[in-house]
């Protein structure tokens, strides 16, 4: 096919990886997103709970999955926001403060709700306690995600087209 016919001349090669991007199955891709932010949590929160708690937590880190893949097809744009958000979170784990931030304030919850049996401030010692973590801090971390993705959706509107 001769150059003036390609529908893909001319273009840079952001604009056809962007594309690429956006041809990605929304379950692929919140799968990728959600392997991609689970690190720093993981490792905090195994650090914080006992046997049943960690149960508990593995419990609710693939609940938040399922949950998410169940979104991607039901609220396929949202889902594309909280995706294109929780890229930019994911990268966020280079210096985890929202991670961590968001894992504690989930273990005060659920402290405060009464979901674990020791005194100790930082161990989530139940089954429910460590099923309730993880969803606490993925529902964070999308709501920080859905507002990065949208603020980035802003900015593409905004942004004058080049001539």
């Amino acid at each position: 096919m001769p150059l003036n016919e390609d529908p893909d001349f001319g273009d840079g090669k952001a604009a056809k990886f962007a594309r690429a991007l956006e041809g990605t199955p929304r379950t692929r891709a919140w799968t990728a997103v959600v392997a991609a932010n689970l690190p720093v949590p993981l490792v905090l929160g195994l650090w914080v709970t006992d046997a049943s708690g960690k149960i508990g937590m593995a419990f609710g880190v693939l609940l938040a999955l399922w949950l998410g893949l169940r979104a991607c097809h039901v609220a396929r744009e949202a889902m594309l926001v909280v995706i294109q958000g929780g890229w930019v979170v994911a990268v966020f784990q280079l210096i985890p403060g929202p991670h961590v931030a968001a894992g504690f304030e989930s273990i005060t919850l659920v402290r405060a709700a009464g979901f674990t049996r020791s005194n100790v401030y930082v161990e989530v010692d139940t089954l429910l306690g460590g099923l309730l973590v993880p969803l606490a801090t993925a529902a964070i971390l999308i709501a920080v995600a859905a507002a990065i993705g949208l603020l980035m959706r802003l900015v593409k509107h905004l942004r004058p087209a080049s001539a």
